[in-house]
């Protein structure tokens, strides 16, 4: 069997993955993580909290500290930060588990998702790819048929 080694080593890097994944979305119910890096005008970081992993990018951001900003908040302690601040009118970052682009210059993603994709992956060397040409215009018009109903529901 050829690349059974390179296999295997892939299997057990996404393996890896997974289980740290895993790890940070029980971690993230109890703690919230994040990681911003400011330069200039311009802002991107990534956040975990509330069972969900969030890229954003800022490109109006004003703060005279260009550098690496790092939090690592307990989530009780955030709660009554966040309390305090809304009581003085101020409007505070809210973690939502939606998936996708949000208006405010982030993609959001649960880790349940992250896992899946993880786990595919891991799984993605072991399958064999043998098909025919009928299983091949099948898939394909299975795709169509799916994106053309994203079109039509649009």
């Amino acid at each position: 069997m050829r690349f059974r080694k390179l296999r295997i080593a892939w299997s057990v890097l996404c393996a890896i993955a997974c289980v740290l994944l895993v790890v940070l979305w029980v971690r993230s119910y109890f703690w919230v993580n994040g990681v911003m890096k400011v330069s200039g005008t311009q802002q991107w970081g990534v956040h975990s909290g509330e069972g969900s992993l969030t890229i954003r990018w800022h490109y109006e951001f004003v703060d005279s500290n260009d550098g690496w900003i790092f939090q690592n908040t307990s989530k009780a302690r955030l709660d009554t930060v966040e309390e305090e601040f809304r009581a003085a009118g101020g409007k505070t970052i809210v973690y939502t588990r939606k998936l996708g682009l949000t208006g405010d210059g982030a993609f959001t993603s649960t880790y349940w998702l992250c896992v899946l994709i993880a786990g595919t992956v891991a799984a993605i060397p072991w399958v064999k790819w043998r098909f025919t040409l009928r299983t091949l215009l099948l898939a394909t018009t299975l795709v169509a048929v799916v994106l053309g109903l994203i079109v039509w529901r649009r």
